[in-house]
């Protein structure tokens, strides 16, 4: 049997409303499942990156009402850290690898022919 807060007289049999629990509208089920996380894995890199060159750089100097100009936001294209042609290199390599060790792709197996 569940208790309320003050321990004193058990819970209804109401539903609880938790973050943990599923929602009888589909529209939430989807915002909850699908796009609050996309919304995170896009967003929280290149927020962390914008939040580092506000406290790091001028104009800012940890203030972010600069981010409403165009100056703003010139800076933080300039500040941003683009990758280099050496870490471009590092990432192609093992795909040129693949295709010249595996050869071209064929699909399904020749097996049992």
């Amino acid at each position: 049997m569940c208790w309320n807060a003050a321990m004193s007289e058990p819970l209804t049999a109401e539903k609880l409303t938790t973050w943990a629990a599923g929602s009888e509208s589909p529209v939430v089920e989807f915002v909850r499942t699908t796009l609050g996380p996309l919304f995170l894995i896009l967003f929280t890199p290149p927020a962390a990156i914008i939040f580092w060159i506000v406290c790091t750089f001028e104009p800012f100097n940890g203030s972010l009402s600069p981010l409403l100009t165009v100056a703003g936001w010139r800076s933080v294209a300039t500040h941003w850290p683009w990758p280099s042609s050496s870490a471009a290199d590092m990432a192609s390599k093992p795909a040129l690898r693949r295709r010249w060790w595996c050869g071209t792709s064929r699909v399904g197996s020749r097996r049992g022919r």
